[in-house]
């Protein structure tokens, strides 16, 4: 069944799109360098930024009392 929807698919791609070979591998290697240039540049962009971690709160933080206080039984 998979085969004859992408059977049915390919041939009406065939039919209503006409577009070469040679333009189909342009595009795609377009597409690829293009999102190669933008992952180093949101990379650079990101790389001087260092990751700031705020607490509202000033006391330490206890972990464990606070997995010991959960309850996932009460239903709201």
């Amino acid at each position: 069944m998979l085969e004859e929807i992408i059977s049915t698919v390919g041939k009406y791609a065939d039919e209503k799109i006409k577009i070469s070979k040679g333009l189909l591998i342009l595009l795609t290697v377009g597409a690829f360098v293009v999102g190669i240039f933008t992952g180093v540049a949101v990379s650079k962009l990101t790389s001087g930024r260092k990751a700031v971690c705020k607490c509202s709160s000033g006391e330490d933080f206890d972990a464990d009392e606070y997995v010991r206080n959960l309850s996932f039984d009460d239903e709201e």
